[in-house]
């Protein structure tokens, strides 16, 4: 037996018409965007934490973890017509 309410989802999110897929691409970008800005702020209290603790270990962790959240940040500022060209291909398809 099948959720009507999924199933209206799940509809929403295959449909081919390139400006519904745009918009489900970019709403989803600025999710992803805030999510990695919060992970920088919380590594940004991590290293706060660590200097005011003196504890260098934890000092380390915390730099390469805000290192690595850039690194992941970084597509999502730089790709924005890479996003545009996957969902006009989705959209010719």
């Amino acid at each position: 037996m099948t959720n009507p309410g999924i199933c209206a989802i799940l509809s929403l999110t295959t449909k081919r018409d390139g400006d519904r897929i745009m918009s489900i691409n970019n709403r989803e970008r600025k999710f992803h965007l805030w999510g990695w800005i919060l992970f920088i702020v919380c590594a940004a209290f991590f290293i706060a934490a660590s200097i005011k603790g003196d504890n260098t270990l934890t000092l380390i962790g915390s730099v390469i973890f805000l290192v690595a959240c850039v690194v992941f940040l970084i597509p999502l500022v730089t790709g924005e017509d890479k996003n545009k060209n996957s969902g006009e291909r989705i959209n010719k398809e």
